[in-house]
């Protein structure tokens, strides 16, 4: 199996250290599942763009929580990541 960098603001490419400082300004950390991702560029902008996307929703801070954590489900992911960045939303699901 591969092993990934876990990157920081210092260790990440140039061009997506904006992406890792927008993270952690939003969630007070850069969570793991951006700092691998830093590897991959393609990926991290596709995740915060998409993540802009669905904050222009209608819905709830816990009703997006619910879509994105369902799609999750149905993908049958094993990120942890997921309830993690829940939980620090305002909003808590219940």
């Amino acid at each position: 199996m591969s092993e990934f960098t876990t990157h920081t603001l210092a260790t990440s490419p140039q061009d997506l250290r904006f992406f890792l400082r927008n993270a952690e300004q939003k969630l007070g950390c850069i969570s793991k599942l951006f700092a691998v991702r830093a590897v991959f560029p393609t990926i991290l902008e596709a995740y915060q763009y998409l993540s802009v996307f669905i904050e222009q929703f209608s819905f709830t801070t816990s009703e997006k929580q619910f879509v994105l954590l369902s799609i999750s489900r149905q993908h049958h992911c094993k990120l942890a990541a997921h309830g993690t960045l829940a939980k620090r939303q305002k909003e808590v699901l219940v």
